[in-house]
């Protein structure tokens, strides 16, 4: 039979919904790695909790991004979320591009002590 073929669309969703919490995950990991390194010593605690407001700002934005969210009854407003859902989606992924190009590589480097380092 074809259906029992056919990988239904809820598992694909599930899979995917796995798959960003994997990435999410690896991302904050990486945030506070790399911003540990990346900041001199004087500044390193406060440049941490800092990284790590701003990273958690992103995860408060998302359930009202959501589509998943509204009454079914409200498909302008829904078309609407999805749209900001891509905008936003678009944003992350640009300033994920850019600090990849515009960040400096910390391997094998000394870690500054104070400010006048950098």
């Amino acid at each position: 039979r074809l259906h029992h073929v056919l990988v239904r669309i809820d598992d694909v969703g599930r899979a995917a919904a796995l798959l960003s919490r994997l990435c999410v995950g690896g991302v904050y990991s990486t945030i506070f790695l790399y911003s540990a390194e990346l900041f001199p010593t004087s500044i390193r605690s406060s440049s941490v909790g800092v990284c790590s407001v701003l990273s958690r700002f992103g995860t408060m934005l998302v359930p009202f991004l959501s589509p998943t969210s509204l009454p079914p009854a409200s498909s302008a407003l829904r078309s609407s979320c999805t749209l900001a859902t891509k905008a936003f989606a678009s944003l992350m992924v640009s300033s994920a591009a850019v600090a990849l190009l515009a960040l400096p590589e910390t391997k094998g480097t000394a870690l500054p002590a104070c400010l006048a380092e950098l």
